[in-house]
């Protein structure tokens, strides 16, 4: 039996939509208790890179490294002035 290409998109778009519909409707919080912390790693972590502070873009809990890097990124592209605007780590 062979799915038509419209029922493949179709499928595809309701699987969208059902990961969508629980973070999509509360974009205001958290989505896990450990979600601030990274925050706050990732923050650590451009405000290092963009300061050349090699040793302070270590951070403890890993592996997050992708998670970080994301997260420097986000800064990055977002709120590229941060690393200039902190005193200091967060």
């Amino acid at each position: 039996m062979k799915i038509s290409s419209a029922w493949r998109i179709a499928f595809f778009a309701l699987i969208v939509l059902v990961i969508w519909l629980p973070r999509g409707l509360n974009l205001g919080q958290f989505v896990t208790p450990d979600e601030p912390a990274w925050l706050s790693r990732s923050a650590n972590f451009y405000y290092a890179m963009v300061n050349r502070d090699w040793g302070g873009t270590f951070q403890r809990e890993h592996p997050g490294v992708t998670t970080m890097w994301a997260g420097g990124f986000t800064f990055f592209w977002q709120y590229r002035a941060f690393a200039w605007q902190a005193s200091d780590k967060v």
